[in-house]
């Protein structure tokens, strides 16, 4: 074992020499290469290696540098307690001048950001230097929820995506998982040694708030708005109490859009906001009303509406009695008719088809619909 170590380090710092000597390309072919030895064939060497790599944040290529924070960002989320290492790291690249970097560090944040709650929540004492990495994680997501407010389009973008991430790890879950696999504020422990839960509380809903003003802003672009509304309802979804503030919202923007978009954009936002309104109407709720109202006024019929209408618990015992039932009678045609083998006439061929379209319907996700939305909405004019 220590044969391969030593064979596994030599490799590794000889990369790391070309990396240094050679062009752009070739510098991250060599640091892709010592990061798939140190995280997949010899992970023991990382801890001693891991500074060699993220010295390479202050080159000059911003690929370079997009390239160390995918690195710590992989690394960290395999062992949490490499972050002390590369905490200031992360720190100094938010104020990258190169907007992709920013761009990327809001992504790791955002990934690392929930990681670290998550492996903080079971510890009951924290050494001191993963004390102080949540302190330096804590003041950029400060920073990064001002970003809301930033010129540039996709940043914004990411910081929403973000919001996201911190309103979900700091409320509460209706039926939290005892698997450990979220993180919602249920899960910490009213005495834990570093975090706050009731604060965290508080300012996951301030954050939740902050995103509803921007989502209602006259000023807020059509990419941007397109992100905020898939946001407002993963986060609806999951935490069923912010469902009626989004319920709310959603009402708003329908009858009020804001006047900078186009006729085509103007359509596009609003088969979004009856696309993720249907994902919202499916919840048992009691914004079920309201919500039949909203898809009625976006141009849904009453028969698809009554066709997502959400059934109670009683209804779907029922029903699924009732297709019980349904089923055995079927089996028992299928055998009485087993001989009589015809090919089936055009108009069932036809019915297959309407049937085929309602089935992608059903199953086209409002992530993928509004990434085809988004992608459509690049193409269109501004006015």
């Amino acid at each position: 074992s220590s044969g391969i170590n030593a064979e596994y380090g030599d490799e590794i710092i000889k990369l790391l020499n070309q990396a240094a000597l050679t062009d752009n390309t070739g510098k991250l072919q060599c640091l892709r290469n010592v990061q798939e030895l140190l995280i997949n064939k010899d992970p023991v060497l990382l801890d001693n290696m891991l500074l060699e790599i993220i010295q390479f944040h202050r080159d000059n290529s911003a690929d370079v540098r997009k390239f160390v924070l995918g690195f710590i960002e992989e690394v960290c989320r395999k062992d949490m307690l490499l972050l002390p290492k590369c905490i200031d790291t992360i720190v100094l690249l938010l104020s990258d001048p190169n907007l992709q970097v920013e761009r990327r560090v809001i992504q790791v944040i955002t990934a690392l950001y929930r990681d670290m709650l998550l492996w903080q929540i079971p510890q009951r004492k924290i050494p001191q230097d993963m004390t102080e990495a949540w302190v330096h994680l804590s003041h950029l997501k400060g920073f990064i929820l001002e970003a809301l407010d930033a010129e540039n389009e996709g940043i914004r973008t990411h910081v929403i995506k973000f919001i996201e991430v911190l309103v979900l790890c700091q409320s509460l879950h209706p039926t939290p998982p005892e698997d450990g696999s979220e993180v919602c504020i249920n899960l910490i422990p009213e005495d834990h040694t570093t975090l706050d839960r009731s604060s965290l509380k508080a300012e996951g809903g301030v954050a939740f708030q902050s995103l509803v003003n921007f989502t209602t802003t006259q000023t807020v672009t059509p990419m941007n708005l397109m992100t905020s509304i898939g946001s407002l309802t993963n986060v609806a979804k999951q935490r069923p109490n912010f469902l009626g503030p989004v319920v709310q919202v959603f009402e708003s923007l329908h009858a009020n859009l804001p006047p900078t978009l186009s006729k085509s954009q103007v359509s596009s936002i609003r088969k979004q906001l009856k696309l993720h309104a249907t994902t919202l109407f499916k919840i048992v709720s009691p914004f079920t009303a309201r919500l039949a109202g909203l898809l009625s006024d976006l141009g849904a019929t009453s028969s698809e509406i009554e066709r997502i209408r959400p059934k109670t618990a009683t209804e779907s015992t029922k029903r699924s009695s009732e297709d019980s039932g349904r089923q055995k009678n079927k089996r028992k045609k299928v055998e009485e008719d087993d001989e009589d083998d015809r090919p089936a006439p055009p108009q069932v061929v036809e019915q297959d088809s309407d049937k085929l379209a309602n089935v992608i319907a059903e199953k086209l996700t409002p992530e993928m619909s509004t990434e085809l939305e988004l992608i459509g909405l690049i193409e269109l004019p501004s006015s």
